[in-house]
């Protein structure tokens, strides 16, 4: 049985963790990224969103129309609409005029009906040209159909005047709905929802380049060789640069947490505040530690996966092509708190990497469920186990160490 002396195992940890603090990259990827990320997706994402969108709905659309002179009223309810320009293009074909759609030269075209709009024996039709798949258009369309809907309402009540028939008769019951959730509960939903993958995204690359490094990258240098003929045995050194690693992944993965409270208390403020609203979002902290806990154990798995590929490279580049599959391997799990309808269901929780992107989702949002917060905890622990074997084995195999 081969004994570990936690000495030696310290020290190649030192000695990576000194390589690491060293190199500019893996200390921007460590600390950089996960301190300015998330202030920056939230705060400047938010302000950017919100400037944008009230930047588009203060400009002037133009709206082409067809036939205006059948229902002066259709036209003047348009007409009336905020920072909207009316052009008659009656003379124009539909298929030209579908052409200046497309073209932007218009934003969008409203066809007026041939029926009087004022008859009651028929109900007449109103088109709307538009691209939903472009936000111009589509605002100029929502314009349009706000007014339409607005001069709709006034004309049955008028009708409703004339004929002597009660309002009952056409609105057998009203709906009201009544939304339990505060603003900011919504926007502690909303963040939910993608943070989980930024903070598995995150982990990863905190742990991405430092085995790199300590693998392909001490091929390169020629300083393996070197490490491998030191007093430390195989799985001492095995252990020191898996620690080191997981130190500089567990440290993205706090730092991103840590920032995101920064981001989610004082951001959410002055988000409100571009749009004309008072928010004050107020983040759990045992939510935090717990999110902090799902990480420990997908920190750990990541680091024992990385070392694993990387060792059988003979560079750094090859190593990146190496990893680079797993990057897209990682994302659509990550996404699941992202996806409509998943559930956290028993199953899920020993799927490695989905059960830590929605045991996160539901600490955050409060509604975790215990069992399956142990399962979870349970099963990447398992398997960071199995990964840190793994990574032990192979780093036994003289073909992975000197495949140069």
């Amino acid at each position: 049985m081969v004994s570990v002396r936690l000495s030696k195992v310290s020290a190649v940890w030192r000695k990576e963790l000194l390589d690491i603090i060293r190199d500019k990259r893996t200390l921007i990827s460590m600390i950089v990224v996960p301190i300015l990320l998330m202030p920056v997706l939230m705060i400047g994402g938010g302000l950017v969103a919100a400037s944008a969108m009230k930047s588009l709905q203060e400009k002037e659309l133009v709206i082409g129309t067809v036939h205006p002179e059948r229902s002066s009223r259709l036209e003047n309810a348009i007409a009336e609409s905020d920072q909207v320009t009316l052009v008659d293009l009656t003379h124009l074909p539909l298929d030209t005029i579908r052409a200046r759609i497309e073209t932007n030269e218009i934003q969008a075209a409203v066809v007026f009906p041939e029926d009087n709009v004022d008859s009651t024996s028929l109900i007449p039709s109103v088109t709307v040209l538009f691209r939903e798949d472009r936000e111009k258009s589509n605002i100029a369309a929502g314009r349009i159909t706000r007014s339409l809907e607005d001069l709709s309402d006034e004309m049955i009540e008028e009708r409703m005047v004339a004929y002597n028939v009660p309002e009952s008769v056409i609105t057998p019951f009203e709906i009201v709905e009544e939304n339990l959730a505060t603003d900011e509960q919504m926007i502690l939903m909303a963040l939910a929802s993608f943070l989980p993958y930024i903070l598995i995204l995150i982990t990863f690359t905190g742990a991405l380049y430092p085995a790199i490094d300590m693998t392909a990258g001490e091929k390169e240098r020629g300083t393996l060789e070197t490490l491998l003929a030191s007093p430390a045995s195989r799985l001492e050194i095995v252990f020191g640069k898996f620690f080191a690693v997981f130190t500089t992944s567990v440290t993205s993965g706090v730092l991103s947490v840590l920032s995101l409270m920064v981001a989610v208390v004082y951001g959410a403020s002055w988000l409100g505040a571009s749009v004309g609203t008072e928010l004050n979002v107020q983040m759990d902290a045992g939510a935090f530690l717990g999110a902090l806990a799902m990480m420990l154990p997908l920190a750990a798995l990541f680091s024992s996966i990385l070392l694993t590929v990387c060792v059988f490279a003979k560079s750094t580049r090859e190593a990146q092509s190496y990893v680079q599959p797993l990057v897209f391997l990682l994302i659509l799990p990550a996404m699941m708190s992202m996806m409509p309808g998943s559930e956290s269901t028993m199953s899920s929780a020993w799927t490695p990497v989905v059960n830590v992107s929605l045991a996160v989702e539901s600490l955050l949002t409060g509604q975790s469920d215990p069992a399956f917060i142990g399962i979870t905890l349970l099963s990447t622990t398992i398997y960071a186990m199995l990964g840190i074997m793994l990574t032990a084995r192979v780093f036994q195999k003289e073909t992975a160490l000197f495949r140069v």
